[in-house]
């Protein structure tokens, strides 16, 4: 994309400023894979490659960013195909999963006991029938909605475990811990959404109208060994959000309009994604250049998970640091 259309998208965004350089693909002969836009980059930051890190979601940028001899961290855009992108120095599920101490940058410090709050986003509709797996095999009873009602909401948000508060129409308000994903251990073909209300109750609620309002992120979905060790993480999970749910950050949801009214607000209100144009982003700190961000404009993000990256990586850090991990 030309420099001047990435420019002017940037501006309204409201981001242009985190970034020392802004690259378009019209400033080099060739794209990627080849590693010219990286190393553009690189050498306009003053910058040596081996100390910068690449955050990608294509295979061919994952090349390029390998061929210009930068580090590379790759965030899958196709799901269930994180074994294409080997090469990469690490694959993580979203970037949520972001964890820049591993290459010698400060820590994001909004993790709170274990959760990362987030956008809030909303959804509702009957109790349905699950898989059965819930209480009978796992002992964790499950109140599930139909994926079918929330196909666009389950493409745009990344599998793993989140929490939030719930309202069951004719029963009350509940902390609860929710799944989204494909559940690896048993192997699911469709993407599923499945809430567990942390509270005992005598009896199903099949039909009833459930409202959730997801609200914080615990971790990414993940396989495991045996069953018995997915029931201990579950509970683990389960005490996590218990806990958080508390904290005066989480604990406001719980009055929140949607849970009372039990009306679906517009997911536009609630789901915002970056305008998707290729890009390079270079980012600098006072005691050195720490980031290179090589994306499609974090397409398949939210608005808030990619400030919170640019954000978090605009702080100073040193390249003896970087260096020094490596």
């Amino acid at each position: 994309m030309y420099k001047a259309c990435i420019i002017y998208f940037a501006v309204h965004a409201g981001w242009k400023g985190s970034f020392t350089i802004i690259i378009g693909g019209d400033e080099v002969k060739n794209g990627k894979p080849s590693p010219e836009i990286f190393l553009e980059a690189a050498k306009r930051m003053n910058a040596d490659p081996s100390c910068c890190l690449v955050v990608e979601d294509s295979l061919p940028g994952v090349e390029a960013g390998k061929a210009a001899g930068m580090k590379v961290v790759a965030v899958p855009s196709i799901p269930k195909q994180t074994m294409q992108y080997s090469s990469a120095d690490e694959v993580i599920n979203s970037l949520l999963d972001l964890r820049p101490e591993k290459w010698g940058l400060p820590p994001f410090n909004d993790w709170i006991d274990g959760t990362l709050p987030i956008e809030p986003w909303y959804i509702g509709g009957p109790v349905i029938k699950g898989f059965g797996r819930g209480s009978k095999m796992l002992g964790i009873p499950t109140a599930n909605l139909s994926a079918e009602n929330f196909s666009d909401i389950l493409s745009e948000q990344a599998s793993g475990v989140y929490l939030g508060w719930a309202r069951l129409s004719t029963k009350g308000f509940y902390k609860m811990v929710m799944s989204i994903g494909w559940n690896p251990y048993f192997n699911n073909t469709e993407k599923t959404i499945e809430p567990w209300l942390l509270h005992e109750f005598e009896e199903d609620f099949y039909g009833e109208e459930l409202s959730l309002a997801i609200i914080g992120y615990i971790r990414p979905e993940a396989n495991f060994p045996s069953l018995e060790i997915l029931v201990e993480r579950i509970h683990e999970d389960g005490r996590v959000a218990e806990k958080a749910l508390d904290l005066p950050i989480y604990a406001g949801f719980k009055d929140a309009s949607f849970l009372k009214s039990l009306q679906t607000p517009n997911i536009q209100n609630v789901h915002s994604r970056a305008h998707s144009s290729r890009l390079a982003l270079g980012s600098t700190a006072p005691c050195g250049v720490c980031l290179l961000a090589i994306c499609d404009f974090f397409a398949y993000c939210r608005r808030s998970i990619f400030e919170r990256i640019i954000s978090g990586f605009t702080l100073a850090v040193s390249l003896e640091n970087l260096k020094r991990h490596n």
